[in-house]
């Protein structure tokens, strides 16, 4: 069947699903022909044909009609070509079935368009697998909606692109299970950002990771604030910058 004569929207799901609708005229749809496959139809397509369409013209389809494993099969060429609008449409329960490799290949206009839902949604291995670039344009609600079990998965390179603007959605469970080189990877300018309560949720096991630069930029109304404990765990080097 020649696609370029038929309407899209006669497509039943028993021609979708058939060796008829083959790679090659998935490859020949027009991005406007694409844009006319309806939600029923988008939840028809095999994963191999997911995997099949052009990355400039995937971007065209329905997102939010995909499950999981639809969502799954699509590859990390082809998520460049999704818009950032059309990325921030993946239902919530779906975006999980990401591959990790596409989640590190996304752009950072892509990035800031997932919701915090979408974010919370993430696997760890997803979560591990964000690129610098992308950790730092995270928004303060898309860190705040990491769990810490998720956010363990960074490693201190990563943990140190993230931005100051963001500093304040690092969540008090997240601070209290970064280990020693997970801490000593934040930059000064986003531990003086902290508030107390943050640098209170620091594990005295692990602040001394903290670098001497990094902890002599605390202010004096972040060290007064400091639990006693907390405090006494600061060698003598960390308190005075040198």
């Amino acid at each position: 069947m020649a696609l370029t004569t038929v309407s899209i929207s006669s497509l039943t799901r028993d021609y979708i699903q058939s060796s008829s609708f083959s790679t090659a005229e998935i490859v020949d749809l027009t991005t406007a022909q694409i844009s006319q496959f309806s939600a029923v139809q988008v939840g028809y397509l095999l994963e191999a044909q997911v995997s099949a369409f052009e990355p400039g013209d995937i971007g065209a389809l329905n997102l939010a009609a995909m499950s999981q494993t639809q969502v799954a099969a699509i590859t990390s060429d082809q998520i460049q070509g999704i818009s950032a609008a059309k990325i921030a449409t993946i239902e919530v329960g779906d975006v999980d079935g990401v591959r990790d490799n596409a989640i590190a290949q996304l752009m950072t206009n892509q990035i800031a368009a997932l919701t915090t839902a979408q974010v919370a949604g993430l696997t760890d291995t997803q979560v591990g697998s964000f690129s610098a670039d992308s950790i730092a344009v995270l928004s303060k609600g898309q860190i705040g909606a990491i769990a810490a079990t998720k956010a363990d998965n960074w490693s201190a390179t990563q943990v140190g692109y993230i931005s100051t603007a963001a500093a304040s959605g690092i969540t008090t469970a997240q601070l209290s299970t970064w280990t020693q080189s997970q801490l000593a990877g934040l930059q000064t300018n986003v531990v003086v950002a902290l508030n107390t309560v943050q640098l209170n949720a620091i594990s005295k096991d692990s602040i001394d990771g903290l670098s001497d630069d990094v902890a002599a930029g605390l202010g004096a109304s972040q060290l007064s604030g400091l639990a006693t404990s907390l405090f006494s765990s600061l060698t003598s080097s960390q308190i005075q910058g040198e």
